[in-house]
């Protein structure tokens, strides 16, 4: 018979977790204030203070969310149901803004290579296409794991069979792209043509 985990329990174990992620997140900033405070009284001692105020303030907030963790594991440890709080591993949060919207990349592949009109495109051209389309200027990290995730989502997209490879002559050559049994529609979404 299973027990049904009363929703109290589970708000524990989801804030358990996000003060875990918290926590990491904190004492990760916290060195980095560390070191560039330490950088500060070597090159200019007038930013002394305000950096020594941040390097402060951080260390109160990390006090604080780790007397709010020891809390919220003995309101754990004090339920009908048992849970070890040491096995709780903490939520994995995404920091840095997403360079595309969801399914953006895809909508731009598609369009890219619905307006070559049949004919096919490298993927060097396909991730000009999308780079002109972003909303802000990509530096060179951004552009190299942009690059990276458009070759993961032409791999998958070739594999359900919206698009396909031209076959090439070398293998050293970068991939060239074509839609797959598609025909262009009036309006939106390409429609696949039926087979006969």
């Amino acid at each position: 018979m299973t027990v049904k985990i009363p929703s109290s329990l589970k708000w524990l174990i989801n804030r358990h977790a996000r003060l875990l992620s918290e926590i990491s997140r904190v004492e990760n900033e916290l060195r980095e204030n560390r070191k560039s405070h330490r950088q500060l009284l070597i090159d200019n001692k007038k930013s002394e203070t305000v950096s020594a105020s941040n390097v402060e303030a951080r260390t109160t907030y990390l006090q604080q969310l780790k007397s709010d963790l020891k809390i919220i594991d003995g309101a754990l440890l004090l339920h009908d149901i048992p849970i070890n709080p040491e096995i709780i591993a903490p939520l994995k949060t995404q920091k840095s803004p997403r360079l595309l919207q969801f399914g953006e990349m895809t909508r731009l592949i598609l369009n890219c290579l619905k307006s070559a009109s049949g004919e096919c495109r490298t993927t060097s051209e396909i991730f000009a296409f999308v780079i002109t389309h972003c909303r802000r200027r990509l530096t060179d990290d951004e552009q190299k794991f942009l690059r990276f995730r458009l070759g993961k989502r032409i791999s998958a997209l070739h594999s359900k069979g919206w698009i396909k490879m031209i076959d090439q002559t070398k293998s050293n050559y970068e991939g060239r792209w074509v839609l797959a049994n598609w025909s262009p529609g009036p309006i939106g979404r390409p429609r696949k043509t039926s087979k006969r």
